[in-house]
């Protein structure tokens, strides 16, 4: 039997009920489940598991729980420890060799360069070119006037498309 994490622990189910997501956690309703037990275990196997540890936002994302309301007894709690990152709090694992590894890989994400972005009136031109001329592919979007005239790289136009979704998802089809 599974007892909730949430909810001061007051719902229950069956074993063979919960379908648990790749977190090992399951909801229903207002109710939140995980394969590990209480709210402690499952943040305990959170951090663990996460190459690179987890902030408080990502706990409290993936608990689907504010961590305003109970991070604050995680600070010194066995299995896991608590260091600021660039102004963060990051949860990594105890363990000098899963540690050592979520460090590092926390490092390299950080130290990633940004991804070229574009302004608000350049990403309204793209759209609008885009909705204009129905299934235009990036190499047609970069001979536009306006696109040509507004000097966007190619690697900018192609982040913002492939970042928002835009992609063309069918080939063309000719009669």
């Amino acid at each position: 039997m599974y007892t909730s994490y949430n909810q001061n622990g007051r719902f229950y189910t069956l074993p063979q009920v919960p379908t648990f997501d790749e977190h090992d956690l399951w909801r229903y309703k207002n109710a939140a489940f995980s394969k590990h037990g209480n709210l402690k275990k499952t943040i305990v196997h959170l951090v663990i598991s996460a190459p690179a540890g987890l902030s408080g936002k990502q706990i409290g994302e993936l608990l689907g729980l504010s961590p305003q309301s109970f991070l604050h007894h995680f600070s010194n709690c066995r299995g896991i420890c608590r260091e600021k990152h660039d102004g963060v709090y990051v949860y990594f694992a105890e363990d000098e060799s899963v540690y050592g590894k979520q460090v590092q890989q926390r490092r390299s994400i950080i130290c990633r360069s940004p991804l070229i972005t574009i302004t608000e009136p350049e990403a309204i031109m793209i759209l609008a070119a885009i909705i204009k001329h129905h299934g235009i592919g990036l190499e047609d979007i970069l001979v536009l006037r306006e696109i040509k005239k507004s000097r966007l790289s190619q690697a900018a136009i192609q982040n913002f498309i492939v970042s928002q979704g835009l992609l063309k998802k069918t080939p063309d089809t000719k009669p």
